[in-house]
């Protein structure tokens, strides 16, 4: 396979590895770090490389990675996974794709593990799981929107080349985070023989998901056996090495590499594993100590491998970025409230926990359902506070009213989607905030943020981003004022109106009716009216002469004053004749035939 070979503007979602972290928690003796990422290399087929350095240039990490040699493994108790597991065999494996002669094998690797993801938890079948890499790489590497009313204007770059750029697990995650995706192959097909003709998507395509599927999570595994219960669970994890044609048996499919030469240049999808794979099956001359592969999909089309399969030793020196995604439903009702048009480039930290905010405005009648955050450490503690109906001149994001104090644990580094212990009525124009503390298991804070730097472009305005480095109420300070851009902080919600119900009874004046409507907004779910009532007449009144001398009796509505008006013959004494004339009458109507 040959790539067009490019530089990398780095547009990356970057997290550093227990390496980094313990090399930059050094810094907090002077109470701060501060340190940036460049680009290590670009592999022949897509897969980019990075390192964190210092202010003073020295690298914190040689790399961030993590490679899981069986005899270097954490060791654990119990281990209930079976020796062999191919997701294949239980139809949770979309087709093999050919990536030609672009340098996407990250967005193929990705979106394979993500259909995988979908139809485990049967958001999407096999058949109908197809999302499209030409979507995600064209926007991925065009992050810039041109749309001046979206939250995100003013963040990113605008690449020449998207389909020779390269990228990894990671750089992936920060436009998925987004929302550039997933959309469907069948809308955006990838042309592996003319990139040409995957160009000038509109602006107006950038979020379509007509897939319904989007990101959930991107998370590093810890170990082995973590590994391999994560494929267990969600059917396939990526993972990147170094490919080179002699380390490789076509005849069995095998490959294995005995050293590292640091140059990671290529990613895929791991579907399965099988511990008692032979290492004679590897290359003669250069054989693994031991039994036991990988089994992995490539994005060298079906002819390329085993059907486009192929194992890798558990022993080789150079696999490593080991990730897991998850996926998630989303719909018309969804929305995603972000500041971040691309990834992080900078993180800082602090040797005492840091309170950092992200403020929003709600666009409608909403409910808060979840957030997301980055995590920089293996294991982080996370406290959330989410503050409702913040005043509009606010100089803090906690001056509101505080609607949820929350604490979960995070075990892995990566994206995270956090479900809230409950959903948060939001009312449209309302301002609300989300504040999150993280602090790894030494006690150290790493926050990452936006800060320009060459290549790529960040824009923040006053009011959208905080950091509390103090943790008092008013110590919070505008990252506008340090010359930072946004932190890396979303809010997802439903679109959900609060109805209530308005009802009136009809009176004999005037109709009735039952209206339902939000009581935030005032949105009119359904409005109906009732005839006009009856009069509430009371007793009959006594008998009165009225000027014409007849006997008159009245009832009155109490409502409205209406009458009804009964008449007796005129007033005047009974005779004896008037007594036979009544009596005659009365026995006439009774025995008359």
């Amino acid at each position: 396979m040959k790539k067009i070979v490019s530089v990398l503007i780095c547009i990356s979602v970057v997290f550093a590895t227990s390496a980094s972290i313990s090399a930059s928690a050094k810094e907090t003796n002077e109470g701060f770090g501060f340190f940036t990422m460049e680009t290590e290399s670009i592999g022949d087929y897509g897969f980019t490389d990075y390192k964190f350095i210092d202010k003073n240039g020295n690298p914190v990490c040689e790399h961030n990675r993590l490679n899981f040699i069986p005899s270097q493994k954490k060791m654990r108790l119990f281990s209930f996974m079976p020796d062999k597991y191919d997701s294949r065999e239980h139809d949770y494996i979309t087709d093999v794709k050919y990536q030609g002669e672009s340098g996407n094998c990250w967005a193929f690797s990705t979106l394979s593990a993500l259909e995988t993801d979908s139809i485990i938890n049967g958001y999407d079948t096999i058949n109908d799981a197809d999302y499209s890499e030409a979507h995600l790489s064209w926007f991925s590497g065009r992050s810039l929107t041109e749309n001046t009313n979206d939250p995100t204007y003013g963040d990113g770059i605008n690449y020449e080349s998207p389909y020779s750029m390269g990228g990894n697990w990671l750089t992936v995650s920060a436009p998925l985070a987004r929302w550039n995706g997933v959309a469907e192959e069948k809308d955006y097909p990838f042309n592996p023989y003319d990139i040409t003709q995957m160009t000038g998507y509109p602006e107006e395509k950038r979020y379509d998901t007509g897939s319904g599927i989007v990101i959930n999570s991107s998370e590093v595994m810890l170990d082995m056996d973590d590994t391999k219960q994560w494929i267990y669970d969600h059917g396939s994890v990526t993972a990147a090495f170094y490919f080179d044609e002699p380390y490789y048996n076509s005849s069995t499919a095998a490959y294995y590499m005995n050293s590292n030469n640091g140059s990671i240049n290529h990613q895929i999808t791991i579907v399965g594993w099988d511990d008692n794979y032979s290492a004679d099956n590897f290359n003669s001359l250069i054989k693994p100590e031991n039994n036991g592969a990988w089994i992995c999909k490539n994005s060298w089309s079906e002819y390329w491998g085993d059907n486009g399969y192929f194992y890798i030793s558990y022993y080789d020196m150079t696999i490593t970025y080991f990730a897991g995604f998850t996926a998630k439903q989303v719909n018309e009702n969804s929305n995603n409230y972000t500041y971040n048009g691309t990834g992080y480039r900078v993180y800082f930290n602090n040797s005492s926990p840091v309170q950092t905010a992200n403020v929003f405005t709600a666009k409608g009648c909403e409910k808060l359902t979840s957030i997301s955050i980055y995590t920089l450490t293996e294991a982080s503690d996370v406290t959330i506070l989410i503050y409702k109906d913040i005043k509009k001149n606010y100089y803090y994001p906690n001056q509101g009213t505080l609607a949820l104090t929350m604490e979960t644990f995070i075990p892995r580094e990566g994206y995270h989607t956090i479900e809230l212990d409950k959903e948060i009525q939001l009312s449209p124009g309302s301002i609300f905030s989300v504040i999150v503390e993280c602090v790894s298991p030494s006690g150290v804070s790493y926050i990452p943020f936006e800060y320009n730097q060459s290549g790529v472009v960040y824009s923040a305005k006053e009011g959208e981003s905080f950091v509390n480095i103090g943790r008092n109420a008013t110590t919070w300070i505008d990252n506008t004022q340090r010359g930072w851009g946004n932190l890396y902080i979303q809010a997802f919600t439903e679109n959900s109106h609060s109805y209530i119900t308005e009802k009136t009874e009809s009176t004999c004046q005037t109709a009735g009716s039952e209206r339902i409507f939000c009581e935030y907004c005032g949105n009119v779910y359904s409005e109906s009216f009732y005839a006009l009532g009856e009069h509430n007449y009371g007793e009959w009144s006594d008998f009165e002469n009225d000027c014409n001398g007849n006997a008159v009796s009245k009832k009155i509505c109490s409502e409205c004053g209406n009458a009804i008006i009964r008449t007796d013959r005129p007033g005047r004494f009974v005779t004896f004749q008037d007594f036979f004339e009544i009596i005659y009458n009365l026995i006439t109507k009774i025995f008359s035939p």
